[in-house]
C-alpha cells in the first residue's frame, strides 16, 4: 500500500482513539467513533490485500519470462519484468498491464516467425528482393543492406533457394556476375506474412494522426534519397568531430 495512505489512516485512527473518543459523552457517539476506526482498519487491510492480489497476477508473468529467456533470440521483444519492493499498488498495476502488453508482443512475434518459417534476416532478404528493381539484387548488395557478413548471406541465400523462395541467375550485363531473384513462391510467402508482421508497427504508430503519418513518411523518404544520392559514410568522427584535434587547438 502507498506509504502516505498508510500513515494517513494510522493518524486518523490514533486521533480518534486518543483525542476524540475520550471527549465523547454518549454511548451512541462513542459507538459511531469505534465504527469509524473499524472501517479505517478494514480499508487499510483491503488496500494491502489488493497489492497482494496484483502481485499474484504478476507472478505467472515473471515465471513465463524466466522460462522463455533461454529460448528466445536477441531480436525477440522485451520480456515481462519482475516487481521491485518499493512499488505501490498503482505502480504494480501499471507493471502488470505493461507485462500483459509484452506477452502480446511476444505472441505476435512468434506467430510472425511461424507464418513464414524463416529467420529474420531471410525475411529481410525477401522484402528487399520484392522491393528491388527487376525483383533481384546481387549477394554483395544484399549483404550490405541486411548488415551481415558475405559468408552468412551465402547461407541465407542457400536456405531461400532450397525453400524455393529465391533463385540464382546470371546478371543481365555481366554473365560472370550472379544475382538473386525472388520467385513467385517467395513473393506469395512474403505477402502472406506481412499482415502479421506489420501489426506491432501499426500499434507503435497508432497515436499519430493521418497528417503526422504523412509528415513522417515524407521525412523518411527524404532520408532514403539522401543515402541513395551518396551520403558520407558515418562514423563517430564524422558525427562528433575529432576531440584530440580540438584539444590541440584549445
Amino acid at each position: 500500500m502507498n506509504n502516505s495512505i498508510e500513515r494517513l489512516i494510522d493518524g486518523m485512527v490514533a486521533s480518534l482513539r486518543q483525542e476524540i473518543i475520550p471527549q465523547v459523552c454518549t454511548g451512541f457517539a462513542r459507538g459511531q467513533a469505534f465504527g469509524l476506526i473499524y472501517m479505517l482498519n478494514s480499508l487499510r487491510l483491503r488496500a494491502e490485500w489488493s497489492r497482494e492480489f496484483v502481485l499474484e497476477q504478476i507472478r505467472p508473468q515473471v515465471e513465463l519470462a524466466g522460462k522463455l529467456a533461454p529460448l528466445l533470440a536477441d531480436t525477440a521483444p522485451a520480456l515481462p519484468k519482475a516487481p521491485t519492493p518499493e512499488l505501490d499498488l498503482h505502480a504494480l498495476e501499471a507493471l502488470r498491464d505493461t507485462n500483459d502488453a509484452r506477452i502480446c508482443s511476444l505472441i505476435d512475434w512468434t506467430a510472425a516467425k511461424a507464418a513464414i518459417g524463416l529467420s529474420e534476416n531471410a525475411f529481410h532478404v525477401l522484402c528487399l528482393l520484392l522491393a528491388a528493381e527487376d525483383r533481384q539484387l546481387s549477394p554483395s548488395d544484399l549483404s550490405d543492406l541486411v548488415g551481415t557478413s558475405r559468408a552468412n548471406m551465402t547461407k541465407i541465400i542457400e536456405s531461400l533457394a532450397v525453400s524455393g523462395y529465391a533463385s540464382r541467375r546470371e546478371g543481365k550485363h555481366d554473365g560472370r556476375r550472379q544475382v538473386i531473384a525472388i520467385t513467385e513462391s517467395g513473393k506469395a510467402a512474403t505477402l502472406a506474412a506481412l499482415p502479421t508482421l506489420s501489426r506491432p508497427l501499426k500499434m507503435a504508430f497508432s497515436s499519430l494522426t493521418a497528417e503526422e503519418m504523412a509528415q513522417l513518411d515524407a521525412l523518411l523518404r527524404k532520408v532514403v534519397v539522401s543515402f541513395d544520392n551518396g551520403a558520407l559514410e558515418l562514423d563517430a568522427t564524422t558525427i562528433f568531430g575529432n576531440p584530440a584535434k580540438e584539444d590541440d587547438h584549445g
